[in-house]
């Protein structure tokens, strides 16, 4: 399906300004087609969004960290196992 022939279906695109009162940033969003109205997949209910926990939030920014740092991080921790070696 080509871009030209998806935006015949589409009627409005409606696009809510981002919440980010729970910590986590939720947007809705609500797509109109022409001769069905609101879309709304099947299913998926609104969900509540999850508690913000903040452990778990900085255990994420760890986990990006050492991803995205490894080799450094693990050099850094051989250097210092083998300069307390020495002494």
């Amino acid at each position: 399906m080509t871009t030209p022939m998806l935006n015949e279906f589409v009627e409005k695109i409606l696009v809510y300004k981002a919440d980010r009162t729970s910590g986590r940033r939720i947007q809705k969003v609500e797509i109109y087609l022409n001769f069905i109205g609101k879309f709304e997949v099947p299913g998926q209910e609104e969900a509540e969004p999850e508690p913000f926990d903040p452990v778990e939030h900085q255990r994420a920014i760890w986990r990006a960290y050492y991803h995205k740092n490894r080799e450094k991080i693990l050099s850094g921790m051989a250097k210092r196992k083998e300069e307390k070696r020495a002494t």
